[in-house]
């Protein structure tokens, strides 16, 4: 038999306890297992003190997924003989497996991206001996050796051996099919739940044809926000796109809106720079359900551990809190803290808080203003009532912004002054960092003039429109209004709605993003209306109505009052 070996040696720092075992990469060609059996005992003459990892030769093997393999090994006890992973090569270790309507995969190498990303991370024993892909200690390697041939496909613990198999590794074998048919008689359980759990969500992956995710070479940075979109994703997801000096996760919290239950469960995705859009990897329920924030939650913190040991967290950059725990902030690891609200020092989101602060001695306090304004608007985003929640989960709060650990950013110097009129202690801690506005990525191009049939100014209303944008106030403006101008609410959602049917209002409810530039041309308004009842931190809106050539008229009120120089770039009202 005519079997070529490739034997290299990986060297580690022997002054280092902690550092990755000496491994020696035995190769061979051929499909028989005499092969197999020839290279390794030739490997353990050349060898005899170092862990073998056997892998046959026409598999690729990237270099970070044998570190990741030797990692493996050398945080098990010596009761564990060797670690393999997963591989097409072999039906029971092939997470892909059958699929009914088998995808076009252009680039299979690329697959243990995939599985790097979805997988638990875990070890569990494996239900046969592996045929191949296996890194064995010294001493198991030997007994291996030793054998007349390799053990057949049974359990390992028949031979002796005790295996375990990592979920979080997989080798593409270029000699196997990917998705493998399997009639019911060769049917065999799942390894464990996690690969079971794994099987599933790479199905889901490559349905939506995506194939592979990179995962650079930085440091892994955390996001901690919440689902509701708006302002803080389109942020969110600017930095993502722009910080390529790190690895981006997301940890969003998921809930019912209708129950003002905001943190039913966590969504973790991964920024794919690839693509420019989030994925997501998995999501994890909430027993019990956060509905607003909690101070302490067991379950929220075993998932925080496990997010932050799994994919190496360095850093937290936290956007919001709703439908989180504070065990957020107080991982231990740097945290950037962006202030887009007033929450939770004002937890009435559309409420403003200013009206409510006044300078005598009885109604100084915060809470005395947040008594009064809770008892007159039944409409509110959460449920909870009672002062001395919302003080006492502020009072922890503040204690862990102020934390060594937690830097606090505001985008205007509005929003820090409001934020430290309601929590004083944060008052010298905040600072002020405006947001960006990437250049359009299509601009629109230069329409021709419409001819009007009437004089009426050509308004437009961009982004949701809710009573605290100033839904009611451009009710009550309407009589007038509608005389001079004529209104387009754009990307209004739902909510825009309740003016359907009014004469010289045209609804555009929904668009995407990048559609902007292209409507605005179509358009061609006078001037954008900013009708928020309450100062917004920053607006997006407003940065976006500048650069598209617009004129805003915005109320004079928060990053409005500040940003907008009058009738010199805007209008205050």
């Amino acid at each position: 038999m005519n079997t070529e070996k490739f034997v290299n040696t990986v060297t580690p720092d022997s002054s280092n306890k902690t550092a990755l075992p000496a491994v020696a990469l035995v190769r061979w060609q051929g499909d028989h297992s005499q092969a197999r059996q020839e290279a390794l005992r030739q490997a353990l003459q050349d060898h005899p003190q170092a862990a073998l990892l056997l892998v046959h030769a026409a598999v690729p093997l990237p270099e970070h997924l044998l570190k990741r393999w030797q990692q493996h090994l050398l945080q098990t006890d010596e009761s564990v003989d060797g670690i393999t992973v997963l591989s097409n090569a072999e039906e029971r270790f092939n997470p892909f497996q059958d699929h009914p309507e088998p995808p076009q995969v252009e680039q299979r190498q690329r697959l243990h991206t995939l599985v790097s990303a979805l997988a638990d991370g875990s070890l569990c024993p494996v239900p046969a001996f592996p045929q191949d892909r296996l890194l064995l200690r010294a001493e198991a390697a030997q007994r291996l050796a030793a054998r007349p041939q390799w053990p057949q496909a049974q359990d390992p613990q028949l031979y002796g051996f005790q295996i375990e198999l990592a979920d979080d590794i997989y080798l593409d074998d270029p000699r196997h099919a990917l998705f493998q048919a399997r009639p019911e008689q060769r049917w065999q359980a799942a390894p464990s739940e996690s690969f079971a759990r794994l099987s599933t969500e790479l199905r889901r992956l490559i349905d939506d044809d995506i194939q592979q995710l990179d995962r650079p070479q930085a440091p892994a940075l955390l996001h901690v926000t919440h689902s509701w979109g708006g302002g803080v994703n389109r942020w969110l997801l600017d930095w993502c796109r722009h910080d390529t000096n790190h690895h981006h996760y997301i940890l969003r919290s998921q809930g019912d809106w209708q129950r003002a239950r905001y943190g039913c469960q966590l969504a973790l995705y991964v920024y794919d720079h690839t693509r420019q859009e989030a994925v997501l990897l998995r999501e994890f329920q909430l027993t019990p359900a956060i509905t607003a924030t909690r101070v302490a939650h067991p379950q929220y913190q075993q998932v925080l551990n496990w997010i932050v040991q799994r994919f190496a967290v360095q850093r937290l950059l936290v956007s919001s809190i709703i439908g989180h725990s504070l065990e957020a902030l107080r991982t231990g690891l740097p945290c950037i803290y962006a202030l887009h609200d007033f929450y939770p020092s004002w937890p009435l989101l559309s409420v403003n808080p200013l009206p409510y602060r006044h300078e005598d001695s009885e109604s100084e306090t915060v809470s005395y203003a947040l008594a009064q304004a809770i008892a007159q608007h039944s409409q509110r985003e959460f449920n909870e009532a009672e002062i001395e929640q919302w003080q006492q989960l502020s009072k922890v709060w503040t204690k862990h912004c102020l934390n060594n650990e937690v830097k606090l950013a505001a985008p205007t110097h509005s929003a820090a002054g409001i934020i430290s009129e309601l929590n004083p202690a944060l008052k010298d801690k905040i600072q002020v960092i405006s947001h960006g506005l990437p250049e359009w990525r299509e601009p629109a191009a230069p329409a021709p003039a419409k001819t009007r049939n009437d004089r009426r100014l050509r308004l437009v209303i961009p982004g949701r429109f809710s009573p605290h944008k100033g839904l009611n106030l451009l009710r009550k403006a309407l009589p007038k209004l509608k005389d001079i101008a004529h209104i387009t609410l754009l990307g209004c959602d739902r909510n825009g709605f309740h003016l359907l049917g009014e004469s010289g209002i045209d609804i555009i409810p929904n668009y995407e993003q990048q559609q902007l530039p292209q409507l605005m041309a179509q358009l061609q308004p006078d001037a954008a209306l900013l009708l928020s009842i309450v100062p917004e931190t920053f607006s997006y809106t407003l940065s976006e109505m500048w650069s598209l050539g617009v004129v805003p008229i915005a109320t004079e009120l928060g990053s409005f009052a500040e940003r907008i120089s009058d009738y010199e770039d805007g209008i205050l009202v």
